[in-house]
This record gives C-alpha cells, structure tokens and sequence, in this order.
C-alpha cells in the first residue's frame, strides 16, 4: 500500500514539473517580439535526395550530395533572447526549422553570450545556461515532429571555445559532447565530416562544428580554410571565391570549393546576407533569431520559398538573384522596414 501511493506521489510530481515546463516554455516564446508559428519546413529526406540528384545532365550524381552544395538555415549565439540567455531559445529556433546552432562556452560546460565574440565581450547572464539544457532540448524536440518541423534533418551543433591551451577546459568540453550520446541518448554522427561527405549520411543525427585549431573534437572543423571557412561577415567581400556555375537541373555543375561561414560579430540586428550569398555562394549566414527585424525576414523567405531548412545552394542563388530584398518587399510575418 505504502509503495502505492509513493509511486502515485512521484507520478503526480512528474506531471506537474513537466505542466511547469511547458508553461515556461510557453512564456519565454512570448518574451520573443512578434512570436509566429512553427515553419512548415520539410525534411530534406522528404524531399528525397535522389530524386533531387537524379542524372539530367550531372556526370556524378553524388557529387550534388555533398553537404558543401546545402545552405544550412544557421541561428548565431541560439540561446540568446536579445537580453539574456536562455534553453528555450534552442526549441524557438528548432521550431522555425533552424538545423545550425551556435553556441560560445568560457568553460565548456555553461553557454555564455558574447558582443565581440571573445572572452572581454561577455555579458553575465540570470540564469546559467548549461550545455545539459541544451542537450535535453534537443531531446525534446530536435527530431519530433511537429516540434521541430523538418525532424529528419541533421542539427548541426556549433560550439566556440573561447580558449586556447587550457586542457582541463578542453576534457570538460570534451565530455560534455559525449554526454549528448551518451548520457542523453541522441544519435550523434561518429565520423569526420570532408568534401566527400553526403547529406544524405547525416539524417537523423547531431553533428559537432568546432574549431579543431583550439580543441581536437566534434566532426566538422569549422575553420580549417581548407574544406571549410569561417570569418565575420565585414571580411567576406575581401575573399576572392569563385561563383559555383549552375545546371538546369539546379544543382551546381561546377561547385563551391569549401563551405563558407560568414558571422554577424558585434551584430544586436541583422543585416543583408543577400550580396554575400550572391558574391560567394555562402552556405552558413547564421542570423540573430532574437532581433525581428526585415533581413531576419528576407533570409526565412529563401527557406520558406523552398519549403525547407536545407536547400540546394543553386536553388538559393537563384532565388536571391531574382528576389534581392531592395527589390521585393518580405512577407515574413512581423517584418518591418528601418530596423
């Protein structure tokens, strides 16, 4: 009888946290101007990667699979709101189909925002935000549908040290990534990510962006200026990249070299990523998802136009070529102009 009504007791405690989650979830989506419903993004596993690659004109199908040849919908510092931190951001961002989150870490287990991107912009937060907050979101809703739109998708997880040379730090980043697979039990990609890695192989998983320069970890070094390229955006227009031509087929028949990150560093608001994507042919624009502002707007109408949160590169230079924002006024929900 007593183990009864203890059970009884822990399952009524376990309701009414969970009840409380999701009233604070709740309002912290409220705190956020303009709140609008979750994206209708499908999954670039619904949209089938081979018929998207199918031959029509393309020698090696599989060469219109790799992941240098995807625009990945990027949110920058994901968990911030514009004045503080906050977890729940990571399911705002899931929710409007976000797949590339970014986070900067002083320590390796608490997420910290930054102004300038190093260790003397930041600011103290209410509430620490740990990486286990994270990971339980992530849990929660990152491959659920309809919490997460396009669920199928691969999330692409960035952490930025803010260190060098400090290896306690370093093993404490360490197992904070293996705890999402290991204490969490999210299916977290085990290779290392290169020009010859496929889209289609990442469905479904975590994949870990780091600067392996600082720490040897994750899957994908972000800035290795070999296969991958990451600067802020004021330094884009002084990269002598090559344009990827495109086929009819709309996949790019002579494609990017690398994959090109651009960041907003110092950025409160948006700006124009539309000339960069066109100058370069970028593929991660990460936005401040907390500033609702016109070019916040214009960026999800490139993803809203296909319907998705991975796109075709050659799909998105396309549309931003005929759809630059000094010409076409957004329909984004909320957008207004002179912000």
């Amino acid at each position: 009888m007593i183990l009864a009504i203890v059970v009884l007791f822990s399952y009524i405690l376990w309701r009414l946290l969970l009840r409380r989650r999701e009233i604070l979830l709740e309002q912290s989506r409220q705190t956020i101007e303009n709140f609008t419903p979750a994206s209708n993004a499908v999954s670039i596993s619904s949209m089938n990667v081979n018929a998207l690659t199918a031959t029509n004109g393309i020698t090696d199908p599989m060469t219109a699979k790799q992941l240098k040849q995807f625009v990945i919908k990027a949110s920058y510092h994901t968990c911030y709101t514009g004045s503080d931190l906050s977890a729940s951001m990571v399911t705002y961002a899931l929710n409007r189909g976000y797949r590339w989150l970014d986070f900067c870490t002083a320590d390796g287990t608490t997420v910290c925002y930054t102004t300038d991107d190093t260790l003397n912009g930041i600011k103290s937060a209410s509430t620490p935000v740990l990486f286990g907050d994270i990971a339980t979101q992530i849990q929660m809703h990152g491959f659920i549908s309809p919490d997460s739109p396009n669920s199928k998708d691969p999330i692409f997880i960035q952490i930025r040290p803010l260190w060098k040379g400090d290896s306690s730090k370093d093993e404490q980043l360490k197992t904070t990534i293996a705890n999402f697979s290991n204490e969490y039990k999210i299916p977290v990609y085990t290779g290392t990510i290169d020009k010859n890695t496929k889209i289609d192989q990442l469905l479904g998983k975590v994949v870990f962006v780091i600067d392996q320069s600082i720490i040897s970890a994750g899957n994908l070094h972000s800035n290795d200026n070999t296969f991958m390229t990451s600067l802020p955006i004021s330094q884009a227009s002084k990269l002598q990249a090559k344009l990827p031509l495109i086929l009819a087929d709309n996949f790019t028949t002579t494609p990017p070299d690398k994959i090109y990150q651009f960041f907003p560093t110092g950025a409160t608001a948006n700006s124009d990523v539309y000339s960069t994507i066109q100058a370069i042919g970028a593929q991660i624009t990460p936005m401040c998802i907390w500033s609702n502002d016109s070019h916040l707007a214009n960026y999800e109408a490139i993803f809203n136009s296909s319907n998705a949160g991975i796109v075709p590169l050659s799909s998105v230079l396309k549309y931003t070529k005929t759809n630059h924002p000094s010409v076409t006024q957004s329909s984004y929900p909320g957008a207004f102009a002179g912000k």
